[in-house]
């Protein structure tokens, strides 16, 4: 593993929501998506796209180091772990999960997930910001790529 872009932010803003749209937006641009845990919840995923010999992994679960821990075991036990040129997963704002992913010796892009507090919710606003801050991410990945590969 090489870099991570970590989605940090308290429970139900959104983190999960962003990680499933970054991973359309990767499957629109080429990439060949694989999913790769039991697949047990219909939110929660881990996953690999591939685009040539580029590899970028989602691992969505990140609420506490139990599951930081299974997305990086899930990944390992895939023979995929070394080989992966940017993870990007979801951890909270501070403790176990972004515990697990500081002592993986790699640089780690912290990014605060973006969300907007409503009194009535806004599904369309929710969307908007999800969508837009998924393409950020693929923007980030994609600079990894040129610079590593160009």
């Amino acid at each position: 593993m090489k870099n991570i872009i970590a989605l940090f932010g308290k429970a139900g803003i959104g983190k999960t929501t962003c990680l499933h749209k970054l991973g359309d937006i990767l499957t629109n641009n080429g990439y060949t998506p694989t999913r790769l845990d039991d697949q047990k919840t219909k939110s929660d995923f881990v996953s690999i796209y591939k685009k040539d010999s580029f590899i970028v992994a989602i691992g969505s679960q990140g609420d506490n180091d139990g599951c930081a821990d299974n997305n990086i075991t899930t990944l390992k036990n895939n023979g995929l772990f070394d080989k992966i040129n940017c993870y990007v997963c979801a951890t909270r704002t501070k403790g176990g999960s972004c515990n697990v992913i500081k002592r993986i010796n790699v640089d780690i892009i912290w990014i605060g997930k973006s969300y907007c507090k409503f009194i009535k919710r806004n599904e369309l606003q929710e969307e908007i910001i999800n969508h837009a801050q998924a393409e950020m991410i693929y923007n980030i990945i994609a600079s990894i790529k040129s610079s590593k590969f160009s």
